[in-house]
């Protein structure tokens, strides 16, 4: 009788109120989970997705996109929770949960200040590297791409990555090269007007390849909104 008086007690009210109200939520989640997507999403993107790419592409090609810049472990979070719609980035999201559909690509490249590139071997290669100059690089989420791209290439990560030159943005990075006396590894289209006017310039043909794709939970219809953003983009 005690304990049938508990949980008629305002406390009990409280906590089956609660529960109804999660009940709730969670069948307008499951509800939402299952519209198609389209214009009008929110998507949650690493940095350079979102700087470089989906930014345009809210502001002409998908005007009702809603972008939420998030860190890589972060947008996956985001899309798991229900918080976005749809996340973009370059590092796979590993979860069974997620279906991905690739929408564009980037190319990291190795590039320099132009007096030091007239310096170095037209045909320098990887290998070659830090016998030529450290290797500045931005920590973010390009991190993992440039670590595996480097690891393909049978190079130690530790020996080309120096701490001391790890920096926090793409400008920083490219504000160091003015100096001359470093290599960075850049997101060519993050580099491109730099490139274009003359202030960087490219180092070989050395890349990384940079894709990136949209995911959503499996139950989720992105088809549509993925080819849009993909022939946008294109």
């Amino acid at each position: 009788m005690a304990r049938q008086a508990a949980t008629s007690g305002p406390v009990g009210v409280s906590r089956e109120a609660e529960r109804i109200l999660r009940d709730v939520e969670l069948t307008i989640l499951r509800i939402e989970s299952r519209r198609p997507l389209d214009a009008f999403a929110i998507v949650a993107g690493t940095g350079h997705a979102n700087d470089h790419w989906m930014t345009a592409a809210a502001g002409a090609g998908f005007p009702g996109l809603r972008l939420q810049r998030a860190g890589v472990d972060d947008v996956t979070a985001l899309v798991m929770r229900g918080s976005a719609d749809v996340g973009i980035t370059n590092v796979l999201p590993s979860h069974p949960r997620f279906r991905l559909a690739r929408v564009f690509a980037d190319t990291l490249i190795v590039c320099a200040h132009p007096s030091l590139a007239g310096r170095l071997p037209a045909d320098v290669g990887w290998r070659e590297l830090a016998d030529h100059a450290s290797l500045v690089w931005e920590q973010s989420d390009l991190t993992p791409t440039i670590t595996a791209g480097l690891t393909a290439q049978r190079l130690d990560p530790g020996r080309l990555l120096d701490p001391k030159l790890r920096l926090a943005s793409t400008m920083a990075v490219l504000s160091l090269l003015r100096a001359g006396r470093h290599l960075a590894v850049l997101p060519e289209r993050a580099a491109s007007a730099h490139l274009e006017a003359g202030r960087v310039a490219r180092i070989g043909s050395l890349a990384i390849a940079l894709p990136y794709r949209l995911f959503a939970l499996r139950e989720r219809d992105m088809d549509a909104l993925a080819a849009g953003i993909a022939r946008f983009v294109g």
